[in-house]
């Protein structure tokens, strides 16, 4: 399925550029200069204190829960981000300065954050083991694992291939210490 992807992105890269000569452009939009920074006053270490014990206290929760759980959570982290990212891409905007290109660019920084947390989702979804796209052994024996690009990510990156090379003699395991 990524082989799709990665060819149709590749097949679509001279399509999106001539739309990008022929499409017109907006309106030009007005330079937005940076917000003055305003002071904030220290969170008192007694709150913060508190904040840690809190987390620390849920520690054994977090523990217990099993991958579809969390990724249930993250869904949830997912949805919450979703619901205020207009308003956060415009505080960001409003902070940093727009030179011309509104909240356009503070929406796309959001995107990679979304892709990894859906990607996390899913990797929970399997039960923390999701199939690589492809496991290849090198002529020295290690083994290699293609990751990326997964689903429509292809078409933004059409000739870019993620890989995870496992340590040599070691099996492929996808980490199977850490979800003991």
């Amino acid at each position: 399925m990524s082989t799709i992807w990665t060819t149709l992105g590749g097949a679509l890269q001279p399509v999106l550029g001539l739309a990008e000569r022929i499409v017109p452009k907006g309106p030009p939009r007005p330079v937005q200069l940076p917000a003055r920074v305003r002071a904030q006053p220290p969170t008192p270490p007694d709150r913060v204190n508190a904040i840690v014990d809190q987390l620390y206290g849920k520690k054994a929760d977090w523990a217990r829960l099993s991958c579809s759980g969390r990724a249930k959570l993250l869904r949830k982290c997912m949805d919450c981000l979703l619901q205020v990212e207009e308003e956060l891409a415009s505080a960001s905007a409003e902070a940093k300065g727009s030179y011309g290109s509104g909240i356009g660019e503070e929406r796309t920084a959001l995107l990679p954050i979304m892709f990894a947390l859906g990607e996390y989702c899913g990797a929970l979804a399997a039960g923390g083991s999701p199939r690589p796209l492809g496991v290849r052994q090198r002529p020295d024996g290690q083994l290699v694992a293609t990751v990326l690009p997964i689903g429509p990510v292809g078409l933004l990156l059409p000739n870019f291939r993620g890989e995870v090379w496992i340590e040599p003699g070691k099996a492929a395991s996808q980490g199977a210490y850490y979800r003991r």
